[in-house]
Formats: C-alpha cells, structure tokens, sequence
C-alpha cells in the first residue's frame, strides 16, 4: 500500500507545474502538528538525497553540530535551544568559579563538555567512541571554545584493552551501544537489527590523567557503566562529584554486573540521590541507603526505566 501511495504521488507530481508543488510545501511547513510529528524524520531524508551529512543548531551553547538524523539531541537542542540543563547546573554549581577537572565519560556531542569548558577554566576531558559523534564533538569544540583547556578521547572506556562491537541507533544518537555477545535479555527496541561497528576500548587507570582540583565525572554509557568502573575505579575513586545513568535493562543488555557499581560507590562516597526526568531534585540520602535503594530497583523498574544517580564524597 506504501509503495502505491508513493508511485501515485509520483506520478502526480511529474504533471504539477512548480509553482503549485511550492504552494505544497510552504504549505505543509506551517501545519505545526506535521511538523512535531514528522518533521525531523523527513528533515533527516532530505538531507541524505541532498548530500548534507552535518547541520548546526544555534542555542544557549553556542553553534552545536550534528547529523541531520539526530533526531532526539539536536532536535531539543533546536526546539529548547539547551540540552541537559539540569545536568549542567549542576556541574557549574559544583565548580562555582574554581578550577578543576571534569571527565565527560560519553561526551556524544559535546552538550556539557562545550558549556563547561567555554565558560570556565575547568579542565575537560571528553571520551565519544563513534565517530560521527567525535566528529561532531570536535567541531562543536573548535568553534566555541578556546580549546586550551580541552582534551578529546575517541575511545570507548571499559574494562579491558580491546576493540569491540558498537552498534547504532539511526535516531538517537546518544543512543549508540557496546555489544557483547551472550545476553538472554529480550530486546525492547529492536537493537538486534542495528548496524555495527568496531571501536576501540580501553581501561580509564591504564590512561594515567592528571587529575587536579575539584573533581567531577560524568558517565553515561548505556549499560556500559559496570565495565568502565571495573576498569577505572582508581582513577574515578578520587572525583568529589559523579553523575551517572542508572538503567537495570541496559547493563542486563550488556550482561554487566550492576553490583560493581553499588559496591564502588558504597565504598567511595558518603551521600547521594536517585533522580528520574531531574538531575537534582531528589534529596541526598546516606550513601548506604542510596545503594539499598539501587538494588531495589534492579527488579522494580520496568522497561526502559531509568534514573540519573549522583553521589558525593
């Protein structure tokens, strides 16, 4: 029926004159629910059979640049001229006019690495594995920030050496994944028939980065965050601040072990809080019953449920 549809209106249109399949168009571009709905998918098509493979975005962070098919951090950025808000509120709030040092562990495209790093002295350290991302990410750096206080990593952090498989989502590009084989967890979104890639992994400790300062890190990983602890629990031992994503069906995906993140931040940190939609509105709670709370919710959340969890010294 889809391919019918669009051979009639194929044919159609090779008898309208251009003028009236102007009238369409401008038409179409002010009918508001079409374009919240469907906008930023044909937005992306267009771009592919125009052979634009990167559009900028301007907001509150200066010119931010992405696919045309990033259809979720772009497109808010776009829409809401930030992205993160909360999350990076909170990284201002903990530096408060003072140097340091923060790891944006899943940079993507550079949403808290550039407001932090265009606005402070802070010294930043930004990790994207993917390479359009990183691609993205260095653009997004080169033009807002001086760069002198700015290193970039393309690589994926983990608990071992290694390449390994990286699978992509073709809308949301903060949604890129490790894969590792052996996982029994069903698939919610279809990730089985995504596209991969190889990218290489390496231990955060064996990296051996100065850390000077007040110390803040950022993980957001999509399951990953297991892995990356195991292999740069020394080095992440020492921040005062870190925010990471908390998704039981994400590690399961991964086959990770969500316990080596309670453990680590049972032993490393004295209060923390579990937030879901607000990085910062939940009440700190010792840090014991924080990790209470987080296995609880390792048969308590459902789906796709996940929460940001930020803990501090």
């Amino acid at each position: 029926m889809k391919n019918l549809a669009l051979s009639l209106i194929a044919a159609a249109g090779s008898i309208l004159p251009d003028r009236a399949w102007r009238l369409i168009w401008k038409t179409m571009l002010r009918n508001d629910r079409l374009i919240d709905s469907q906008g930023w998918q044909f937005f992306g098509e267009f771009a592919d059979r125009l052979n634009v493979n990167s559009v900028g975005v301007l907001g509150e962070y200066g010119a931010m640049s992405s696919s045309p098919h990033d259809a979720v951090i772009l497109k808010e950025y776009a829409q809401q001229r930030r992205w993160a808000a909360t999350t990076n509120a909170l990284i201002r709030e903990f530096f408060d006019q003072t140097t340091g040092t923060y790891f944006d562990i899943g940079a993507n495209i550079g949403m808290t690495t550039v407001p932090i790093a265009s606005t402070t002295n802070v010294v930043c350290h930004a990790f994207e594995p993917e390479p359009t991302n990183f691609k993205n990410l260095s653009r997004n750096v080169r033009l807002n920030c001086s760069g002198e206080n700015v290193t970039l990593h393309q690589m994926a952090l983990f608990d071992r050496k290694s390449t390994l498989s990286f699978e992509l989502s073709d809308s949301n590009l903060g949604d890129h994944r490790i894969r590792l084989n052996g996982s029994s967890v069903p698939s919610l979104l279809n990730e089985t028939t995504r596209p991969v890639i190889e990218v290489p992994c390496v231990r955060l400790d064996d990296l051996d980065i100065p850390v000077a300062g007040r110390f803040f890190a950022k993980i957001d990983t999509q399951g990953a965050e297991p892995f990356i602890i195991a292999g740069g629990g020394a080095t992440l031992a020492k921040a005062d601040v870190i925010l990471t994503e908390w998704s039981p069906y994400l590690m399961r995906r991964m086959s990770g072990d969500p316990f080596v993140v309670i453990q680590f931040l049972r032993e490393n940190f004295s209060q923390g809080a579990i937030n879901q939609g607000d990085a910062t509105s939940a009440p700190m709670q010792p840090i014991s019953d924080l990790c209470n709370a987080l296995a609880q919710t390792l048969s308590s959340f459902a789906g796709m449920e996940y929460a940001d969890v930020v803990v501090r010294k």
